[in-house]
């Protein structure tokens, strides 16, 4: 199994085969490779009782600017879409008395290396998806801060919420979460 720059799930001959076989004929969630053997299997479908292989679409797009447009698909309520995390980092660190240098400067560098790897664009929705998905947990009182591997190097998911783990306090390297 490859997963292509699009995210698309794609199977080679032997993979859909055995999938096809040992699954009792259960949805494959995924496209084949090879357009050729699938045009052949689709035509026989019908003679067999069997059900047709999906196609994968070329996508004539560059695979960052395809990830950037799908990003604003995000399911979250409305009032979630206009939510500013770069304000709310900020207000966060006012309210919580943080007002070093340091902790400005390290927001300041993490959101930068935040844009060389994802667009603004997606980068903010995915803080804002974030900052809901919290909010619901914490809403219906479902634990969460634990904190886990690299992400306790984000100030930003700190600051959101994810974890509880202050990075500049500890000295961690957020360039160690976006690796």
């Amino acid at each position: 199994m490859n997963v292509d720059a699009y995210g698309q799930v794609k199977f080679d001959n032997k993979e859909i085969l055995e999938k096809t076989y040992l699954m009792e004929n259960q949805s494959v969630f995924g496209f084949m490779n090879d357009l050729d053997e699938i045009a052949k299997w689709n035509e026989n479908c019908s003679h067999f009782d069997l059900r047709p292989i999906n196609t994968a679409q070329e996508i004539d797009q560059d695979p960052m600017e395809y990830h950037s447009n799908k990003s604003y698909a995000w399911k979250m309520p409305v009032e979630f879409l206009n939510f500013d995390p770069i304000e709310y980092c900020s207000n966060e660190l006012i309210k919580r008395s943080i007002n070093k240098q340091e902790y400005i400067d390290y927001l300041i560098n993490e959101l930068k290396s935040w844009e060389k790897i994802m667009t603004t664009q997606s980068a903010m929705n995915l803080f804002r998806f974030l900052h809901y998905l919290i909010q619901t947990c914490e809403k219906n009182n479902i634990v969460t801060g634990v904190g886990r591997g690299s992400s306790v190097s984000s100030l930003i998911l700190f600051l959101l919420g994810v974890h509880h783990v202050d990075p500049v306090k500890y000295n961690l390297d957020y360039n160690e979460f976006l690796r």
